[in-house]
């Protein structure tokens, strides 16, 4: 410092060593404010060389810093060679945390005695979630929420209510409160807006079997050898064949098909006038076919649907 206040002596020396003492710490103050003192050193261990050098690393010193490098991670400022401290910043809960920013930064610094507290940290341009966890409520009704939200392996709780989501990250797509969530990701059934109550109001396509969908009619079937028949319910359905003989001495081998594949084979015993069943299920539109072998006898059944 090139002056400094002074006390006359009409004061006794210990309170012109105190007034003088104080006077000099305002100066040293509003000259390091007055000047942006550019920082030296890396992204992770920044140096600072200010005029006049800093004593001791004190409570309340406060610098204006001119940062040319982007923060890299838990970065450190060392003033006039005093031991580094973590430059940190307080985050959205009050706490403090690792000071980050990109590109070049000009903020003013304060030493709580164990940190240099950067005052004017730039408001973050993403959040990324990609190991972090959401809680709480998350509301953006009337906006996007795209590419920034990465949540593949966060944990997202509370209540997501969103205008529109994009992006490929996590897999979260759609509009509304509507989401399809990928492979990392899970929702709620309790959480899902209109979902069915009850087995008997789902309302699947074609091929999914619950309680509205199959088995509420019981028909009689009268096929013949060899003829193909489609399964025109629009459900699937279960198709049980009898087979007939009357006593025979040789064994005979009927096959009942779907889709042109043998699903089910049953032989007859020598001597035997009695009966078997074969069974299968057909898909919607699916077809199925019953080859009796030998003669005699007959065929008959039953489909469930």
């Amino acid at each position: 410092m090139s002056a400094a206040p002074v006390i006359n002596n009409d004061f006794p020396a210990n309170v012109r060593a105190a007034i003088n003492a104080a006077l000099v710490a305002c100066f040293d103050a509003a000259v390091h404010q007055a000047n942006a003192y550019t920082a030296g050193g890396t992204a992770t261990a920044f140096t600072l060389t200010p005029t006049p050098a800093l004593a001791a690393n004190a409570n309340n010193v406060r610098y204006s810093v001119n940062f040319g490098l982007a923060a890299g991670t838990n970065p450190t400022l060392s003033v006039s060679g005093q031991p580094a401290l973590p430059l940190m910043m307080y985050g959205s809960a009050g706490a403090l945390i690792p000071a980050t920013w990109t590109g070049s930064l000009i903020t003013d610094v304060q030493c709580d005695g164990t940190h240099w507290i950067v005052l004017d940290p730039p408001f973050p341009a993403a959040i990324s979630a990609a190991t972090a966890a959401l809680t709480g409520a998350l509301t953006a009704t009337g906006a996007t929420l795209s590419g920034a939200l990465n949540a593949a392996s966060a944990a997202i709780t509370g209540t997501v209510s969103a205008a529109t989501f994009s992006g490929s990250g996590s897999g979260l797509t759609g509009t509304a409160n509507s989401l399809t969530a990928g492979a990392a990701n899970s929702v709620a059934w309790g959480n899902v807006s209109g979902r069915p109550t009850d087995l008997g109001s789902f309302t699947n396509g074609p091929g999914y079997a619950t309680a509205a969908s199959m088995f509420s009619s019981f028909n009689s079937l009268s096929p013949t050898s060899g003829t193909t028949y489609t399964n025109s319910t629009g459900k699937p359905m279960l198709v049980m064949v009898n087979v007939s003989y009357g006593s025979s001495t040789t064994l005979y081998t009927s096959y009942l098909y779907v889709n042109s594949t043998v699903v089910a084979q049953g032989i007859t015993l020598p001597s035997n006038s009695g009966a078997f069943a074969m069974v299968a299920m057909v898909p919607p539109g699916g077809t199925w076919s019953v080859t009796k072998g030998g003669s005699g006898g007959g065929l008959s059944g039953y489909g469930v649907y």
